[in-house]
């Protein structure tokens, strides 16, 4: 299967490389498919690729390269939804905000990705308190 990107150009994926978030992401409901880049640029950022809208793309992180002490707790309700029974099956991306300025880069930790690595099942929640910022910089001190 080939999708055309505005940023990649045409690119191939399989079946297998969907990643369905049934709610789409958070102010792009209508959303639904995207696919994983991580060899576009260099790790540890990689791009989530829409399938429906060419110019849409999002660099994402593993947050707990920025924060590895960031911790949440999934509800009953997010894991029924997305099929995790087993804490192996998740994967937590952050949407990033990049900027010429690595000081200003940033990651939304209040509302991360959660996607189930086995069945590609994805969804973006929001986390119920405010401990976390959705500017959070990647880069401190």
């Amino acid at each position: 299967m080939k999708v055309k990107t505005v940023r990649f150009g045409e690119l191939e994926y399989k079946e297998k490389d969907v990643l369905t978030f049934s709610k789409g992401i958070i102010g792009f409901s209508s959303e639904h498919q995207f696919i994983l880049l991580s060899k576009v640029i260099e790790a540890p950022f990689m791009w989530l690729q829409s399938l429906k809208t060419p110019d849409l793309a999002f660099v994402v992180l593993d947050p707990w390269i920025v924060l590895p002490d960031y911790q949440f707790e999934l509800t009953e309700e997010v894991k029924k939804r997305l099929k995790i029974t087993r804490k192996e099956q998740v994967m937590t991306l952050g949407i990033t905000v990049v900027s010429d300025n690595p000081r200003k880069i940033t990651i939304n930790l209040r509302a991360p990705l959660i996607i189930n690595v086995e069945n590609r099942l994805g969804e973006q929640i929001i986390l119920p308190d405010d401990k976390y910022s959705i500017r959070h910089p990647i880069l401190t001190g």
